[in-house]
């Protein structure tokens, strides 16, 4: 048999790409762990301040909102923060470590 009818059967072929390899389900799998553990979060977090709390479920909105402001804010000023910084120690590690005592302090 030729190597495309071995490929055509389903084997993966070591030489010729596969359509796995760009494919917007690969890319987004490598996320899935992630957003899984943050909807589960995301639904405690919504029970906790209705059934808890006793908030009303538009002030829990509108806590959701405000959140998501401030990361949009939040997230680009710091990376931008982060990509500017030169020190000997490199861009990451003094960020690293100047978040590690509030890290460990919430633990």
């Amino acid at each position: 048999m030729s190597s495309t009818s071995e490929t055509q059967l389903g084997e993966i072929s070591l030489t010729e790409p596969t359509s796995l390899n760009n494919s917007p389900t690969a890319y987004g799998l490598g996320s899935f762990g992630l957003e899984s553990a943050y909807k589960v979060f995301v639904g405690f977090y919504i029970f906790f301040y209705v059934d808890v709390l006793g908030l009303a479920v538009a002030l829990a909105a509108v806590i959701n909102i405000v959140f998501a402001i401030w990361d949009a804010v939040n997230d680009p000023l710091i990376g931008y923060l982060s990509d500017n910084t030169r020190t000997r120690w490199g861009r990451r590690r003094p960020w690293l470590l100047t978040g590690l005592p509030f890290y460990t302090g919430l633990l």
